[in-house]
């Protein structure tokens, strides 16, 4: 049997996955590492589920997406270790997100005149979440039609100049090519706002 002893940020050690194990040599293995450890520290616990987001399991753990719930604990938790204990997430992450998080929260909050600490703190940590989502939406379109603007000026001025030396031939008209010209030019307008 394989498996790798993994040790959290607070020292605790654990499995990369279920170990299944006579009694006979579970009682070895204590043994074995009471051997390495001080046996002050060795809490064995016997679990009915076995936690894979915590410690990899075979999926990507992280980042693992932040909860409302879970901001909102981060709000009203001012003791670092207190916010381990009822996240189940590393001092670091909590660290991490409550410097990148609370101050743009609270920055909203001061902005559409909302109180967090004596209002409903979900709820208004949800709107903040939506608007937030919202927000990371609209930028995405921004960007799509951006890119799609380009690619038309760039179709555009190429091919505007064939264009010009057919002119006359076929479909190609004088009138066509204006057009395609005032387009381009529109174009170029809204790149610029």
């Amino acid at each position: 049997m394989n498996f790798k002893l993994l040790i959290g940020d607070k020292g605790n050690v654990d499995f990369n996955r279920p170990v299944d194990m006579t009694k006979e040599e579970k009682d070895r293995f204590i043994q074995l590492i009471e051997s390495f450890f001080d046996r002050d520290v060795i809490k064995v616990k016997n679990v009915e589920e076995f936690r894979d987001w915590r410690v990899g399991g075979d999926r990507v753990q992280y980042p693992r997406v932040w909860t409302g719930e879970e901001y909102e604990v981060l709000l009203k938790t001012h003791l670092l270790e207190v916010a381990i204990d009822k996240l189940g997430r590393s001092g670091m992450a909590i660290l991490v997100q409550d410097g990148i998080w609370r101050p743009r929260f609270l920055s909203w909050c001061n902005k559409n005149g909302k109180n967090p600490f004596e209002e409903d703190t979900l709820k208004i940590i949800k709107e903040f979440m939506k608007e937030q989502e919202d927000l990371k939406k609209l930028k995405k379109q921004k960007i799509k039609q951006k890119r799609e603007l380009l690619e038309k000026k760039e179709s555009l001025e190429e091919r505007i100049p064939k264009l010009e030396r057919l002119e006359g031939v076929g479909d190609v008209t004088k009138e066509g090519i204006l057009k395609l010209k005032q387009e381009l030019e529109e174009i170029k307008k809204l790149l610029k706002d």
